[in-house]
């Protein structure tokens, strides 16, 4: 190559202003991503600066920095916190500094901070004092130990009023091998655009002149100079507009169809085209992408998206050869084959030039340079031109693509660093963000992201189209198609890219209007399990390993939050598991020191959660009296070695000193390397099933009472009924104003008071009646107070005011004696040695506004019990009606006596207050509503001046030989004649013998043979309607309504009474007799 020293100087020229154009552009480039960069770390650590100051304590700097002591570890606390929180935002500093006295101060750090501990040298040399002064935020970048530290500093204040500066710096010395990277990629492509600009300079320079010296020898062949030069002048400025529409441009679409346009006006073409290839050989297609028509010609029509295949259309020749970099020139359609032909004639092309267009030597399309008049001779000077002007055009392409490339890049990068900033972000949020940027990073319509269960199943499909994202069912997104992109994954575990979908598009099952033409999917395999699967489809463009690169770096960083967010979620509802257990839970390090407790714990032993981190776990276990603390300890020891845990009981310490038994279970904890670390104990309080224990042995007592007093009840009654029996004779016999006499009547009244106490044993071990009935409830209350007199010291003073005027209540008399005994004993305990009691009975009002439970409103009778006695406090007030609930030493008081009061008052439909306070003494007032009629008076409790006398036959059966004889004489000396038996089989005899021969049979109850229930049922059996009284000293379970069914006329409880013994007999006998008169 020959250059004149007019072609170096133009160079020269040239090469100095390109190369100062390019070196400007990187500069301010570069400048301009690092801004950005810087700008976007401030934003991070101006959020963790914030964060930070929100994690301390509002007072922490107020009391640091006016001299105040702080917390006991609050300074480790705040570097732990600051460690967790740095660690999270990928800080390497995180602290706080203020001024005190003038004086820089350090106040928090992620670091631990020693007694006047002060910054490193590195991080003094930041000026805080100007930013403390100013307010303003502070931003420097420092060397810290040979690294490039972004520092971020912003302002706050106290509640008191001081300022502090919260910093932050992050390690930013990624940043210059990025920018280094990026300005040595910049200074090549504007090297390269550079060498290519001068070579289009110096080619046009070179065109220009060839076709000046062209145009003049044609002019001396055919035309005149003016003509040659004007149209070689016109051809060489659209091409020089084109090369410098192409160097710059605005807006790409726009000057390519300028560029077409111009270039078809220039050399007088009818039609110029751009296509672009897709695909790949052997299924290489074409698409059409640019087109100018010139006036008078019509625009041609191509299929939708997708492109036509080369070999389709007869050009598979023309694609070769265009493949190689060679143009095709035709000048008239005779140069062609058979099948281009008729192509040509289709679209009636006369001449044509196909040249390809080449970016970084890979075939990207072709452009079609179209004549459609006639034949055409293409010249040298038009072949050159047009391939110098696709030769700006491909140059153009390719930098067009570096330039995308770069931005590209740029746009993966800030989308990795949002996506690892939304740690706090739903996991919905998470995946629609990652789909959003995976379809607009890859240029693509459609984009899905499918989460899999443990079995490899669809859980969730996010699916975007349309620029739109909604949550698919996972069954119908689950074809049954074994060709879908999920069931070629689970078999391939690789990522599948297809790009070959163009003349069979595939149909999306979720939306069946929708095609695929090409999609890229990809696996997320976590320890060998699938668990994500991600693609995009219909891109523009094939894709390429580099977009499997991309989807790869979105789906990882947003499966890494996903598990951070699960890990986080499980960690959470494990703290309020433990947290809200109601067992207590502690955790101590390997040598017993409480490390945690959960509220449960702090509740139950009445410490603060801050009292009880730091003690040692056996500090709240007390000796039981059983083992020593130290056999407990070993007894743990031993137990983990042998089994990996240990259960069993101690005995804990409250804060108030009580104690309460705990079940224990205490297991081991271990790091990685095997080592003890910690115990984890659980706890559980089990006082309430140790009460239910010592109720249960109560309850046994008692009830081994109860089969006692019931297993006597019969014998003691026989023997008071003799000893009644014989009274009565006695007292028959004599003059009533005799001292005799009366002396008698003291003892069937003692003999009395006997009856009445087995019937209150019966009742209490719930063996006896309870029959009610309309009393006055004064000579009850009267009764039970001459007992009670006799048995409280005379130090207590008793003191009854009965109203006489009270009406009638529906009671069992035994019953209420038992309430009145409960209530005045409970009085008398409570009094101890001395005071003063009060037993009031009267009538009154109630209402719903008086709150009494139970008892409906109305009249009612009061009776209240008053001591003087210590008093109770509310929380005693309400248990004491709790059964076994007592205050009193276990030998004055089973917990039963006001449990047995409230049960019997309830069951009498009425209601009982207290009132009470702490010394003050405490009043019971039970009440019973009154009811209408006469009192009925007891017999038993009456002596008549008389006994009935009669004259029928009775059969009396008892296997007490004692009563045997009393009852005959008795109904003898009356006039009765008597047949008795001590065996209830001779009874049944003689009465079979002669079953008309007895006008009323009386029988005992409990009787060896034949008890008096089977007797009486034998005896009707023989004669129906017989009259039958059955008595007994142990009730069991007779009940009134079984004894009539079973034809029993009268059930007489022992002692029975002679007065009572007589009435009845008439009772009965005189009525038979009535019914036989009337009948």
């Amino acid at each position: 190559m020959n250059l004149k020293r007019d072609d170096l100087v133009f160079i020269a020229l040239a090469l100095g202003i390109y190369l100062l154009a390019g070196s400007s552009f990187s500069y301010w480039y570069s400048h301009n991503t690092k801004a950005n960069l810087l700008a976007d770390v401030d934003q991070r650590l101006a959020h963790a600066t914030g964060k930070a100051s929100r994690l301390l304590d509002p007072g922490f700097h107020d009391r640091l920095l006016a001299g105040a002591p702080v917390k006991a570890g609050e300074h480790q606390a705040n570097t732990l916190m600051l460690q967790q929180y740095s660690q999270h935002l990928d800080c390497e500093k995180l602290f706080t500094v203020a001024l005190q006295d003038g004086r820089l101060k350090l106040c928090a750090a992620n670091w631990p901070l020693a007694q006047n501990d002060a910054m490193t040298a590195d991080l003094k040399t930041v000026d805080y004092a100007a930013s403390l002064a100013s307010g303003q935020p502070l931003h420097q970048t420092i060397e810290y130990q040979g690294r490039p530290i972004r520092l971020y500093g912003q302002v706050l204040t106290t509640p008191g009023g001081r300022r502090y500066l919260a910093c932050a710096g992050t390690d930013v010395g990624y940043m210059a091998s990025l920018l280094k990277a990026q300005q040595h990629e910049t200074i090549l492509i504007i090297l390269a655009f550079t060498l290519l600009a001068l070579a289009l300079t110096m080619l046009h320079r070179r065109i220009y002149l060839a076709y000046s010296a062209r145009l003049a020898a044609e002019h001396r062949r055919h035309k005149s100079a003016e003509e040659i030069f004007r149209e070689g002048d016109a051809l060489l400025r659209s091409v020089s507009r084109v090369t410098q529409q192409f160097l710059n441009p605005a807006d790409w679409t726009q000057e390519v169809n300028a560029a077409i346009r111009i270039l078809g006006e220039s050399a007088s073409l009818s039609r110029v085209q751009i296509f672009k290839n897709q695909g790949e050989t052997p299924n290489l297609r074409f698409e059409h992408r640019f087109e100018w028509v010139a006036p008078g010609h019509r625009s041609l029509e191509f299929p939708a998206p997708g492109g036509i295949r080369y070999g389709g259309l007869g050009l598979g020749r023309l694609s070769e050869c265009m493949h190689q970099g060679d143009s095709i020139i035709v000048g008239c359609a005779a140069e062609l084959s058979e099948s281009e032909q008729v192509l040509m004639e289709r679209y009636n092309i006369k001449a044509v030039i196909l040249m390809p267009i080449m970016t970084a030597g890979h075939w990207w399309g072709f452009i079609s340079f179209e004549d459609c008049e006639m034949g055409r001779v293409w010249s040298e000077t038009e072949i050159f031109a047009l391939h110098t002007a696709v030769s700006s055009l491909g140059a153009a392409l390719e930098r067009k693509h570096a330039e995308e490339a770069i931005k590209l890049n740029e746009a993966r990068l800030e989308t990795l660093l949002n996506l690892n900033l939304m740690s706090s972000a739903s996991i919905e949020e998470l995946v629609q963000f990652t789909l959003w940027q995976q379809v607009k990073l890859t240029g693509s319509e459609l984009g899905y992201i499918a989460l899999l269960d443990d079995s490899e199943n669809l859980a969730a499909v996010h699916l975007m189209s349309a620029n739109q994202i909604r949550i698919v069912d996972p069954a119908s997104a689950e074809a049954s198609d074994p060709e879908t992109p999920w069931q070629i994954l689970r078999r391939r575990r690789q990522p599948l890219i297809v790009n070959e979908y163009l003349e069979a598009p595939k149909r999306i099952a979720a939306e069946p209007e929708r095609f695929i033409h090409r999609e890229v999917n990809i696996p997320l395999l976590d320890a060998g399990r699938l668990t994500v699967i991600a693609g995009v489809a219909n891109s523009p463009r094939p894709y390429r390993e580099a977009d499997i690169t991309q989807l790869n770096l979105l789906i990882q960083g947003m499966w890494r939050l996903l598990q951070r967010r699960q890990a986080e979620a499980e960690h959470l509802r494990l703290v309020k598991a433990v947290e809200q257990a109601a067992e207590t839970i502690v955790i101590t390090d390997a040598h017993g020191v409480i490390l945690y407790c959960n509220p449960a714990f702090a509740k139950l032993c009445g410490y603060s959660r801050d009292e009880v981190r730091g003690r040692l776990a056996q500090s709240f276990v007390v000796r039981d009296g059983q083992r020593d603390l130290g056999d407990v300890i070993e007894e743990i020891q031993q137990s983990i070695r042998v089994s990996g845990f240990w259960q069993g009981l101690t005995l804990n310490r409250r804060s108030d000193g009580s104690t309460f038994p705990v079940e224990n279970t205490v297991s081991p904890v271990q790091d990685a390397d095997g080592r003890l670390v910690n115990y984890v104990a659980v706890q559980r309080d089990v006082s309430h099933e140790r009460d239910l224990e010592t109720q249960l042995r109560q309850a046994q007592k008692m009830e081994a009472i109860g089969t006692l007093a019931g297993g006597i009840a019969h014998d003691f009654n026989n023997i008071l009924s003799a000893i009644l029996g014989y009274t009565e004779l006695a007292m028959h016999d004599l003059a009533e104003d005799s001292r005799t006499h009366q002396r008698l009547r003291e003892v069937h009244k003692a003999g009395l008071r006997a009856g009445e106490l087995v019937k209150q044993i019966l009742t209490f071990s719930r063996e006896g009646e309870h029959e009610r009935k309309p009393i006055r409830l004064q000579p009850v209350i009267e009764e039970a107070l001459k007992l009670l007199r006799g048995t409280i010291p005379t130090t207590i003073a008793i003191e009854a005011e009965l109203d006489r005027r009270c009406g009638l209540v529906m009671a069992d008399p035994t019953r209420i004696h038992q309430v009145v005994m409960n209530l005045c004993t409970n009085a008398y305990h409570a009094m101890g040695s001395g005071g003063r009691m009060r037993i009031e009975l009267k009538e009154c009002a109630v209402s719903e506004a008086d709150g009494l439970i139970g008892l409906k409103p109305g009249r009612c009778v009061c009776l209240s019990v008053t001591d003087s006695g210590s008093g109770m406090d509310a929380r005693t007030i309400e248990r004491i009606f709790e059964p076994y609930f007592t205050t009193k030493a276990p030998s004055q008081g089973t917990g039963l006596g006001l449990a047995t009061v409230h049960g019997i008052v309830t069951s009498h439909e009425g209601a009982i207050r207290v009132e009470s306070a702490p010394g003050a003494g405490s009043t019971f007032a039970v009440y019973l509503p009154l009811i209408a009629g006469e009192a009925r008076q007891d017999s038993e409790s009456i002596l008549r001046p008389e006994l009935l006398q009669g004259h029928e036959h009775i059969l009396f059966v008892d296997d007490e030989q004692a009563l045997v004889e009393l009852e005959q004489q008795l109904l003898e000396d009356l006039g009765y004649r008597v047949s008795a038996f001590c065996s209830s089989r001779d009874a049944l005899t003689a009465f079979r013998s002669d079953p008309d021969g007895f006008d009323l049979v009386i029988t005992d109850q409990t009787m060896p043979g034949l008890t008096g229930l089977e007797l009486a049922e034998a005896l009707l059996e023989i004669r129906p309607g017989i009259p039958i009284i059955l008595c007994s000293g142990f009730s069991e379970s007779l009940s009134r309504e079984r004894l009539e069914r079973l034809g029993v006329r009268l059930f007489l409880p022992k002692p029975v009474i002679a007065t009572r013994l007589t009435q009845a007999l008439r009772e009965i006998l005189d009525a038979d007799e009535r019914r036989t008169a009337a009948g």
